[in-house]
């Protein structure tokens, strides 16, 4: 599953990225496997995003907040997503 996602920092910034997931799907639960996909997706842009305006020592010193706050809460800084392409194996 591929996203395209729009992410804020802190209002000031817009930044545009592009993430993708892979999941298994589990007793024909499509829905749970594309909910799960964007969640997986979300959190690689976010973490992608943090090593564009951290350093690297910053971002492994910070990481644990991060994590709390940022990838815990992703749609908290995503303004939109889209779903560019999906498919089942």
């Amino acid at each position: 599953m591929l996203i395209a996602v729009g992410l804020w920092s802190q209002g000031l910034q817009v930044v545009s990225e592009r993430g993708q997931a892979a999941v298994r799907v589990y007793n024909e639960n499509y829905v749970r496997a594309r909910e799960s996909a964007i969640a997986i997706a979300k959190k690689d842009i976010l973490t992608r995003t943090m090593t564009q305006f951290l350093k690297p020592e910053d971002l492994e010193q910070l990481y644990p907040v991060l994590e709390n706050r940022l990838l815990n809460e992703p749609d908290s800084f995503i303004e939109s997503t889209r779903v560019i392409e999906e498919f089942a194996d």
